[in-house]
């Protein structure tokens, strides 16, 4: 039988003090960004009203189990567990692949629920509408049209389902913007957002001119 002696055990106790402060600052710094946050910002948000076609030098697919773990090419693994656990609710993903890669991603919630924006914005989807959201492009491919032929085939497959599609950046992104215009969506809300100590505090749709 082993015989800690007293050493062994204070030696023990001290590294396991040592993780735990860590720990407890790593939450703390977490903590104190939330807090002393402040953003402001407008939250566009557009519904697909025209079906177009858009070419890309990339080949589009659905996201299934065989490949949702391909994101690896351009995300974390971290994130490819939450593109399973999208898969696992029913949403639908649609991947771009250039040489082999994936280089675009893109994923669709489906009605009823609560659409969630940039800068805390919220909205409601009924049955019938869905929301692409989680998209992102390689910086390696961007300027490629890749965004855009990727939301022109959602706007296509979720047309054939009988769904209205909406879709949301913010006003200083222009080149979301344009991809997203490129694709047939057109503006149907401007929310002015402003977010403090983490809790949105004012969310205030403005007039067309503002």
């Amino acid at each position: 039988m082993q015989i800690r002696t007293p050493s062994q055990g204070y030696n023990e106790n001290q590294e396991n003090a040592v993780s735990l402060l860590r720990y407890l600052m790593r939450k703390g710094v977490v903590f104190v960004r939330r807090l002393t946050t402040f953003r402001y910002g407008v939250v566009l948000i557009f519904r697909h009203t025209k079906l177009c076609d858009v070419s890309c030098p990339a080949e589009i697919r659905s996201v299934n189990w065989d490949n949702v773990n391909d994101a690896l090419d351009m995300a974390p693994p971290k994130m490819t567990a939450q593109f399973r656990a999208l898969l696992q609710d029913g949403q639908a993903g649609y991947y771009a692949y250039f040489n082999g890669q994936v280089r675009h991603r893109s994923w669709v919630q489906f009605g009823p629920g609560i659409a969630r924006c940039e800068l805390g914005v919220k909205f409601r989807l009924e049955a019938g509408e869905s929301y692409v959201h989680y998209s992102e492009t390689h910086p390696s491919m961007q300027g490629q049209r890749l965004y855009s032929a990727v939301l022109s085939q959602i706007a296509h497959d979720m047309h054939t389902k009988g769904q209205t599609v909406f879709i949301a950046t913010v006003r200083n992104n222009p080149a979301s913007i344009r991809g997203i215009e490129k694709a047939g969506f057109r503006l149907l809300r401007r929310v002015r957002s402003i977010i403090c100590f983490g809790i949105p505090l004012l969310q205030k749709d403005l007039k067309e001119n503002t």
